[in-house]
């Protein structure tokens, strides 16, 4: 959990046995993370948002951000509910 690509590669070369199958990582528009989940995906590892509406210290500056909010009026979707689908994409 939380493994960067880096780290992945590292470890990576020692799963004999057993192989990661999920890496819960903070994931939501402002931190997509795309290297990430390019690498985990080639390597069938699942990519799981651990905090998909944003980390702690930046949650409501993530709800109130201006292009989550105009999606929000054009789609008619809660601003959580944005970041929820954007994840499932």
């Amino acid at each position: 959990s939380n493994f960067n690509v880096e780290a992945l590669r590292l470890l990576l070369p020692h799963c004999r046995t057993a192989r990661p199958r999920l890496n819960q990582v903070e994931r939501h528009p402002l931190l997509p993370q795309w290297d990430l989940l390019d690498f985990c995906s080639r390597r069938g590892i699942a990519v799981q948002a651990h905090t998909p509406l944003g980390g702690t210290t930046g949650k409501s500056d993530l709800l109130d951000h201006p292009m989550v909010s105009r999606v929000s009026d054009e789609t008619g979707l809660t601003a959580a509910q944005v970041f929820l689908t954007w994840n499932l994409r």
